[in-house]
């Protein structure tokens, strides 16, 4: 029997990846709702460029820091998941 390895599955792209993260229904729901308030604001200010102009580069930073986010979260959920797993293998 081949033992389990956490490591080949992410290698494999099987797991660790943000493409593996199903979104719950309340998710969906609130990602469905977040759009369409977006495209109705564009759809408000559309012909009005400075204000388009403004709000891309509002939403290119806002992008930008949920990314930045994101990676931190990951890491320090890596990190606090392998001391657990320190703790557990040590209290013995």
């Amino acid at each position: 029997m081949k033992k389990y390895s956490a490591i080949s599955e992410m290698y494999y792209g099987n797991r660790g990846s943000c493409g593996n993260i199903n979104l719950n229904e309340e998710e969906n729901e609130s990602l469905t709702r977040l759009i369409d308030r977006e495209n109705k604001f564009l759809e408000k200010i559309k012909n009005n460029k400075p204000v388009l102009d403004a709000y891309e580069k509002l939403s290119d930073e806002q992008c930008e820091q949920n990314a930045l986010n994101n990676e931190h979260f990951y890491k320090e959920g890596f990190k606090f998941g392998f001391l657990m797993a320190l703790d557990v293998l040590c209290d013995k």
